[in-house]
């Protein structure tokens, strides 16, 4: 008798995590502090607005196992973004739009293809949906953006706000979007502040992946039980 195998389906849980800083001009103490985050926190994409650095100073903000990359400052009002990402992806980096005289908000747009899902992170805008009193034309823009995509908002009234004013007030102008098929998967932490009045945000994915794995399967030996003989059960290896 032939043999016949049933493929199941193992499940493996994959995990990544991505941090959110607005630096206000990243300094070498604050980079070096960064890196004991990275370290601590098992960073695997690192995002920094206002981070402040030139094509010919990049060279200065390398942190160990990731690749840099940059949109630089072109005016003097832009201030530029820092993008590291763990070597152990290959991203496709891409400058979709660069900043002009009337620009207002720095926003960074990192495509994860795994899973095939999305993570879109960090705008700046003001809106009652996400703790401000009043809404501002960049606050519309982010809810339209929302509303006209499949995107979700992570935010937590519970959170702590990520901005903290020198008259001691918070606001929320760093916020984080994600694909709505991963947004169950995520989990987004309020952490600490290492030194430009805007505290980390971190984003946790965690994906459950499925893996095929041959096991044996029970076949019935019909023809001998037609034969009068007593029906067994094969295991076939």
């Amino acid at each position: 008798m032939g043999s016949r195998r049933m493929t199941l389906r193992a499940r493996e849980a994959s995990r990544f995590t991505v941090l959110q800083w607005n630096a206000g001009g990243l300094s070498a103490s604050k980079l070096a502090e960064l890196r004991e985050i990275i370290v601590e926190e098992e960073v695997d994409i690192l995002i920094i607005q206002e981070a402040n650095i030139t094509e010919d100073n990049i060279k200065f903000y390398q942190i160990r196992d990731f690749t840099m990359y940059g949109l630089f400052k072109k005016r003097k009002v832009a201030s530029s973004i820092l993008v590291a990402i763990r070597n152990k992806f290959t991203p496709s980096f891409e400058v979709v739009k660069e900043m002009n005289e009337h620009d207002l908000s720095e926003i960074a747009v990192v495509n994860i293809w795994i899973w095939k899902t999305q993570l879109r992170e960090s705008f700046n805008a003001m809106s009652p949906n996400w703790g401000y009193k009043n809404r501002n034309q960049a606050g519309q823009t982010v809810e339209d953006f929302i509303d006209s995509n499949a995107m979700a908002l992570m935010y937590n009234t519970k959170d702590p706000k990520t901005f903290i004013h020198n008259s001691g007030n918070s606001t929320n102008p760093d916020l984080t979007m994600v694909s709505t098929n991963i947004v169950d998967q995520c989990t987004k932490i309020v952490i600490g502040d290492p030194g430009s009045g805007h505290r980390i945000t971190k984003l946790i994915f965690e994906s459950i992946t499925k893996l095929k794995r041959d096991v044996p399967r029970l076949m019935w030996n019909f023809k001998k039980a037609k034969e009068g003989k007593s029906l067994h059960r094969l295991e076939r290896n």
